[in-house]
């Protein structure tokens, strides 16, 4: 889990509407066997048969995944992940990558603020991180209702947005 100062403003849905363009890849970062810290790769999964966007299950090691994701050449990079908001577990909210710390409480291999970088330079993306606010993340919990929640609102509003037909003439 990830700890970030993260952009108020207009709501996350109308952010992404005006952000999400060409070929989008939508990364899911996080691990499934400590509770809510699995949000990206359950959006990931959920998404893989109803958008147009290329899904990534890029799971606890996401730097293992920049040369595949970097080989299919995205324009736009999603990555859903878990990221302390200091808001109520399952708030949804844009973060700006910029924001992500370089150290402290991530539970992958490689800080996020690192393979942020290099995935931007290797893509040459525009790179958005869209976070959820877990409650649990202790080993061998399952995922809360709230973040439950707000996974299927994620997933519902990207197939809508992603799945359009007018979206997929731009890819």
């Amino acid at each position: 889990m990830k700890s970030c100062n993260y952009k108020a403003g207009p709501g996350w849905k109308e952010q992404l509407r005006h952000s999400l363009s060409g070929k989008v890849a939508v990364l899911g970062v996080g691990n499934e066997l400590k509770g809510d810290d699995g949000v990206g790769p359950q959006v990931v999964r959920q998404l893989r048969e109803s958008t147009q966007a290329k899904p990534f299950d890029v799971g606890v090691a996401p730097e293992n995944w920049v040369s595949p994701v970097a080989r299919w050449k995205p324009d736009t990079v999603l990555v859903v992940d878990a990221v302390e908001l200091g808001a109520q577990p399952g708030a949804i909210q844009l973060v700006d990558t910029r924001d992500v710390s370089s150290g402290g409480a991530s539970s992958h291999a490689l800080s996020l603020c690192v393979w942020f970088r290099l995935l931007q330079q290797r893509t040459k993306a525009r790179m958005i991180l869209l976070g959820v606010q877990p409650g649990q993340t202790q080993f061998a919990t399952g995922m809360g209702h709230a973040v439950q929640a707000a996974v299927e609102e994620i997933v519902e509003f990207l197939g809508e947005l992603l799945g359009d037909k007018a979206m997929s003439s731009k890819m």
